[in-house]
Parts: C-alpha cells; structure tokens; sequence
C-alpha cells in the first residue's frame, strides 16, 4: 500500500510539472499568436488603405 502511495505522488508531481511546462508554452505561443493577428490586421488595414487611394499615373 505505501508502494502505491509512493507512486502516486510521484505521478502526482509529475503530472504537476507537465502541466506549468505546457502552460508556459501556450502562454508564448498565445503571445505570439496575438502579435501575428495584430500585424496581420495593421497590414490589411495598409493594403485597403492603399486601395481606396487613387493611382497615380506614370510620369
């Protein structure tokens, strides 16, 4: 019986450590994520910016 208790705290902390290691990863691959989108928006806004102004005609 202490064998098994034994056994599950080590799983117990284990399970603990994959936990804040993938946690940790999602943060940065959110933050990431997040500064991708925002420079993918200012970049839309950039392209229909320069389509709503008129062309210039070649010199």
């Amino acid at each position: 019986m202490a064998r098994w208790v034994s056994k599950i705290c080590e799983l117990g902390e284990k399970r603990r450590r994959y936990e804040d290691l993938f946690q940790r990863q999602i943060s940065e691959v959110d933050g990431e994520f997040n500064t991708l989108q925002g420079f993918a928006r200012e970049l839309q806004v950039r392209i229909d910016h320069a389509h709503l102004k008129p062309l210039r005609p070649c010199a």
